[in-house]
């Protein structure tokens, strides 16, 4: 009896162990760490911009995105001349409104009753040639702020010649940066208000305090000077250091602009502090396999953070790039190799808008890429989900980003929304996120 006992009691501690073992294999340990939840996706909706109501109009572009998702853009025209032949009018896609408004009504106003031409004698829009005289007016729109303010340069020029043999020989040349706030009212920078002999051929971007920040071209952008034109009207030349030459700068509401340089040892990413003078060279990511370091800054947020591209350390390829305050020049990677990338656009949540390039075919494949802290680099046209629907396929997708904004309408979402040009250009879209 004792034996059987004694028996079954071993055949029973055998079993149980055999049951704790399993239920150790098969339980995580006590206090370890769950695995760590995947980052959220997000999930994009497109909208297709209707384009100018005109029946001449054929296409339109987005130029710019503000925080409330109203887009500046360009609105496309048939010119008739075959030299150039086409025109763009600036427009505007309100984030309320389902049309586009045409802004050149209101500036050619201003530029009437500043003397540009004598009243009722409006020159016709873009470039013709009507006998020995040749007119060319134009209105190019360059950056709107969460106001609604948009920032731009106009110009009209006009050449005569006695006979068709003849070289054409210039007339005047008018030239002027305004602001044109959402009410309509226009404020114009006269080329001659500068006193210098150079020309406005260039605006930045404007900050939401309606600062402007532009270029001054003497000839050549390689040689052009900075200036920033305040909301105040103050206008003051940025002193950029030597050998240093402005070039496509852009602002955040801190007066900190960010651009790219021309310097002996190739193109070079800045921020200069209007306010304090402090000028920051970025630097670069490497030095290729040919010894060039060059940056290109693209855009700024208001953190100061700066997004651009730079040469990958020892190789012959580009990489997006984001300069942080203490963190330095972030490389965001690429899909791989053989893959470029290039930056064109930040939010003020730190989040990357560009383009990638794959290089290695007889001709070159992009993407459209979205990076995030949580996610890194995303393929952007995989995370749309209704593209198909509105009859955009991934080849028109292509090269087609333009910035990303935070979404001040919806501060719920997270990610930011984003504006491009669809179809070369033809298609202006806005992606608004899920989450």
């Amino acid at each position: 009896m004792t034996r059987f006992c004694t028996r079954r009691t071993l055949c029973l501690a055998i079993v149980l162990a055999a049951g704790l073992m399993a239920t150790a294999l098969l339980s995580p340990a006590i206090g370890a760490k769950k695995p760590p939840t995947p980052p959220p996706t997000p999930a994009y909706t497109m909208t297709l911009l209707p384009l100018l109501d005109d029946e001449d109009c054929l296409g339109g572009r987005a130029i710019d995105m503000n925080n409330w998702g109203d887009v500046l853009g360009l609105a496309v025209f048939p010119s008739g001349d075959y030299s150039i032949p086409f025109y763009d009018i600036p427009v505007v896609w309100w984030a309320a409104q389902v049309f586009a408004t045409d802004l050149t009504g209101p500036i050619a106003a201003a530029l009437e009753a500043n003397g540009w031409w004598e009243a009722g004698q409006q020159p016709a829009y873009g470039r013709h040639e009507v006998g020995n005289v040749l007119t060319s007016f134009n209105v190019d729109a360059a950056a709107i702020n969460d106001d609604g303010t948009i920032c731009g340069w106009a110009t009209f020029r006009q050449s005569s010649r006695p006979s068709e043999t003849d070289p054409w020989e210039q007339d005047f040349n008018f030239q002027a940066v305004f602001r044109l706030s959402r009410s309509g009212t226009v404020e114009l920078l006269d080329n001659i208000d500068l006193a210098l002999p150079g020309s406005l051929s260039y605006v930045g971007s404007i900050n939401n305090n309606g600062d402007v920040v532009g270029c001054v071209a003497y000839g050549t952008t390689e040689d052009a000077d900075a200036y920033l034109w305040k909301g105040d009207g103050t206008l003051s030349i940025l002193p950029i250091p030597e050998p240093f030459a402005a070039q496509g700068m852009q602002l955040n509401d801190a007066r900190q602009v960010a651009g790219s340089a021309s310097a002996a040892n190739g193109g070079l990413a800045f921020r200069f502090d209007a306010d304090t003078g402090d000028f920051l060279d970025l630097g670069t990511l490497g030095t290729t396999k040919g010894g060039v370091a060059v940056s290109y800054a693209k855009a700024i947020n208001n953190a100061g953070q700066v997004a651009g591209f730079s040469n990958a350390p020892k190789t012959y390829y580009f990489h997006a790039f984001r300069y942080t305050d203490g963190a330095g020049m972030q490389d965001l990677g690429t899909f791989g190799k053989p893959w470029d990338s290039s930056a064109k656009s930040i939010n003020d949540l730190g989040q990357v808008v560009g383009t990638a390039t794959n290089r290695s075919g007889l001709y070159a494949s992009y993407k459209e890429f979205l990076y995030t802290d949580q996610n890194g680099m995303l393929d952007l046209w995989a995370l749309i989900t209704n593209a198909a629907a509105e009859g955009v396929t991934e080849a028109d997708f292509n090269k087609s980003v333009v910035c990303i904004k935070v979404c001040k309408d919806r501060t719920e979402l997270k990610f930011g929304r984003i504006c491009g040009n669809a179809a070369n250009g033809a298609l202006p879209y806005v992606l608004t996120p899920d989450k």
